[in-house]
């Protein structure tokens, strides 16, 4: 099947090399079966979906930062803020004190008060190297989004943000010309073709 899924798509990229080619599937382990077909021929492919924020480091980074500020005696996200680049930036040491973390924390949590999520991440950017990669740099600004989303809902707790945030979910490649995903995930979604291998199955009712 998967062979024949790869022919079908070269073709039709063949005829339009503009076309954006949409792969319908009945199941996630097909998604990936196929993907990894796709890939094998050179053929630019993404699925859909499911990937979180934190798959990128900056956003993984900044997101321990705010926990870190709203819970200054969370030692585990302490750790990891003052070993990472952005220790140096917002003065945190390892592992320092009790004290030492808590004025950090109240230090940061009244910029954010004052500025809010999206300006105080958007400094941060660049210390934690948001511009890394060109799928970092999709949910670096995926973040910046929803901070600014929810900086326009009014003042909320870091770790309320945190909890947002983890909720994203961001599609990999989605501006990719050929996308693999399930039927789900394909609900509203618009391609210039269509291909649904998993038509010859019988659709048993639930």
């Amino acid at each position: 099947k998967a062979r024949a899924v790869v022919e079908l798509v070269a073709t039709r990229r063949r005829l339009d090399p503009e076309a954006r080619i949409g792969v319908v599937v009945r199941r996630n382990r097909t998604v990936a079966e196929l993907l990894a077909a796709l890939r094998s021929r050179g053929i630019p492919a993404s699925g859909s979906g499911g990937g979180s924020l934190r798959d990128a480091a900056a956003v993984n980074a900044v997101l321990e930062f705010l926990r870190f500020c709203d819970q200054p005696d969370h030692t585990i996200a302490a750790f990891h803020v003052a070993r990472s680049p952005l220790g140096p930036v917002i003065g945190l040491e390892w592992p320092g004190t009790a004290v030492h973390r808590a004025e950090v924390a109240a230090v940061w949590r009244q910029r954010l008060v004052v500025h809010g999520y999206a300006s105080v991440l958007e400094e941060l950017g660049t210390a934690v190297d948001a511009d890394c990669s060109t799928g970092d740099r999709r949910r670096w600004r995926r973040l910046l989004d929803e901070a600014d989303r929810l900086d326009r809902l009014g003042w909320m707790r870091p770790l309320a943000f945190v909890e947002a945030a983890e909720a994203v979910r961001i599609g990999e490649g989605s501006a990719a010309a050929v996308v693999v995903l399930n039927i789900h995930q394909a609900k509203g979604l618009e391609f210039d073709a269509v291909i649904c291998p998993d038509l010859e199955h019988d659709l048993k009712p639930r």
